[in-house]
């Protein structure tokens, strides 16, 4: 922005011919905003978007949880895991976007940091458990029940 500021004249023969106590000078402030070039899904959407997409994921999760008692249901595996993978990642983005910017008000920056560093492991802890969970399902289990139809009589 650019704005005057009123300095002291402190004897400068430039500006000896002002009749005040102090000269204008103009000036110009610039702010620059420096981050790191990283993919950042957290300033994707607001907190009220966040807090809805919380409620959301814990209402999947606890569906599928209490899926056991509803016998109309019928899933399968695959879309069971699908489901999970996709339920536990909103609730992941959507509990760190809520955390932070409670956090933000409330801490220093160093411990936002601490925080920030705890959410980046838990979207590899996460994306490592599903890939576990993936491989179980789609090339450990089909290879072991083609095994065991191959020693089948028919």
């Amino acid at each position: 922005f650019q704005d005057s500021t009123k300095q002291e004249t402190l004897g400068d023969p430039r500006v000896i011919t002002n009749q005040g106590v102090s000269a204008q000078f103009s000036r110009f402030n610039l702010a620059i905003v420096i981050g790191r070039d990283q993919i950042n899904f957290r300033r994707t959407i607001g907190f009220s978007s966040a807090i809805y997409l919380f409620i959301l994921a814990i209402a999947i999760i606890g569906a599928l949880r209490f899926k056991k008692h509803f016998s109309k249901v019928r899933l399968s595996e695959k879309s069971i895991w699908l489901s999970s993978l996709v339920s536990s990642f909103i609730l992941l983005f959507a509990t760190e976007i809520i955390l932070i910017q409670v956090l933000k008000q409330l801490t220093r920056g160093k411990y936002l940091e601490f925080i920030i560093l705890l959410f980046d492991i838990l979207w590899w802890v996460a994306g490592a458990y599903f890939l576990g969970q993936a491989l179980k399902l789609f090339l450990w289990q089909p290879l072991a029940k083609r095994r065991d139809d191959q020693f089948l009589p028919y």
